[in-house]
């Protein structure tokens, strides 16, 4: 007999050509809603925002909060004055500081900044006090005489000194852990190496190389001002080669 012949036991039906809206019967014990709600977080589950009362007594402890760290802050300061004042002149030596007029000091008492104090007389607290001292003055970065290639494939022999100082003292305290800056100096040396290679042999002639030169300072600036260090010049030594000397004559 033919397999032909026998009763399929098999329904087609043709491919819907629309959507069609087949409710499944299948179940999950696992719930895939959504984590994700952003109702207000002192509402109920049923909405019924009841948890608002929470919330008020959330915000009313913070203020407490700060209100009893303020309260203590000015307990602290009031007992630390009278004590200054009754241990008189004893304590002259250790509250009071007097700074030349290149130095600065940055104070913050329990944590909260002061101010930068200076040059004079500045007044500290020490058992408040955490600060810090900083020199204003000039200083310099020396990049020593190396030979290099320029951009058109002459050699030139040139050292570079960067002169910066503290412009802003409070970012420097913020911002700036390394005292001996050795960062700094490793970034001054990288942006006078790549400025250097990338001018070209006629740019260091006398009256062209301050372009090089400010080029140098700008870019250090643009990255030091956020650091409070302020880059105020840049100067550009040669040391010339035969070829570059032929090159300039020419």
């Amino acid at each position: 007999m033919s397999i032909l012949s026998e009763k399929s036991y098999f329904t087609y039906s043709t491919v819907p050509q629309d959507d069609r809206n087949v409710e499944s019967g299948y179940k999950t014990a696992f719930d895939y809603k959504s984590i994700f709600s952003y109702d207000s977080a002192f509402k109920d589950k049923d909405g019924s925002g009841q948890n608002s009362a929470s919330g008020e007594k959330c915000s009313e402890d913070i203020t407490s909060e700060g209100l009893s760290e303020k309260a203590i802050a000015a307990l602290a300061l009031a007992f630390s004055y009278l004590f200054i004042f009754f241990t008189l002149p004893i304590t002259v030596w250790f509250c009071f500081k007097n700074l030349p007029q290149w130095e600065r000091i940055v104070i913050y008492r329990l944590g909260k900044l002061i101010g930068v104090r200076g040059p004079g007389n500045v007044f500290l607290i020490p058992w408040l006090d955490c600060s810090t001292k900083l020199d204003l003055r000039t200083q310099v970065i020396c990049h020593p005489l190396k030979q290099f290639l320029t951009k058109d494939q002459a050699i030139v022999e040139a050292a570079c000194s960067v002169f910066y100082r503290i412009g802003d003292p409070v970012r420097y305290i913020s911002n700036v852990q390394d005292p001996e800056l050795k960062g700094l100096k490793i970034l001054a040396n990288a942006i006078v190496m790549k400025r250097l290679e990338a001018a070209d042999a006629r740019e260091f002639q006398a009256a062209r190389k301050a372009v090089i030169e400010e080029r140098i300072l700008k870019e250090l600036n643009s990255i030091t001002t956020p650091w409070g260090i302020e880059i105020s010049s840049a100067h550009i030594t040669l040391g010339l080669s035969k070829k570059l000397s032929q090159l300039m004559l020419s």
